[in-house]
């Protein structure tokens, strides 16, 4: 058979395999929302915030403030590790009361910095929203209570705290239904072209025609 397909022989192949067509996706979208509604855990995100900032100790002029500036950007960079690091995270495990050790916390654990600020963003992922609110509360308080001992500098301001600020992040059931419906969908369609490329049956003259290359004499009639 012809293995060129025009677009007769697909509205052809698509009537012929519609319930193939309609059922694979369909079975692929509910077991998507199974999978994301029973066997993913849920997963929730809570943000605070930190400002990083130089005391003045002497007047402030146009290069000074700039000088201020480059260096507590500088210091952005710094403070982003040390909030990372076991002596800060032992301490945030210890007066959480939570179950996890500094390695866990550290997963857990995003910090960002706003371009061009001396603002640092701290994110906990964790699987209960008021624990995540927790951790990162106590991250932010910690870090602010422990600098002083580790740079000698008191230049850490909390901006905001992270009470009712979780958000659901995972599972995204949305995406995970298309994703689902559309795999459903790619593997009908293969499916079909594969029966149809290697059927070789006959089924009328044309066919004759193209693979035997003879002529065709004559047809039965088909009687019901």
């Amino acid at each position: 058979m012809n293995s060129n397909l025009n677009l007769l022989e697909i509205k052809k192949i698509v009537r012929k395999n519609i319930v193939l067509f309609i059922t694979m996706p369909l079975i692929f979208l509910i077991i998507s929302i199974v999978i994301t509604n029973y066997f993913i855990d849920d997963k929730y995100v809570a943000k605070t915030q930190i400002l990083v900032y130089e005391k003045k100790t002497q007047p402030l002029n146009f290069n000074n403030k700039v000088q201020e500036i480059q260096s507590n950007l500088q210091l952005v960079n710094t403070y982003s590790e040390i909030i990372k690091s076991p002596r800060i995270l032992e301490k945030v495990a210890k007066e959480s009361n939570v179950k996890y050790e500094a390695d866990a916390l550290a997963k857990m654990l995003t910090v960002t910095n706003q371009t061009d600020t001396q603002i640092l963003n701290i994110a906990i992922q964790s699987k209960d929203a008021k624990e995540a609110e927790r951790i990162a509360n106590n991250v932010a308080k910690t870090f602010q209570k422990e600098i002083p001992k580790i740079m000698d500098v008191n230049n850490v301001s909390i901006l905001s705290n992270a009470n009712n600020t979780a958000v659901q992040v995972s599972p995204k059931i949305l995406i995970n239904a298309a994703i689902g419906f559309t795999s459903g969908l790619v593997l009908a369609i293969i499916i079909m072209i594969f029966r149809h490329l290697t059927d070789k049956r006959i089924k009328n003259e044309t066919d004759v025609k193209e693979n035997l290359d003879i002529p065709v004499l004559g047809l039965i009639q088909k009687y019901e």
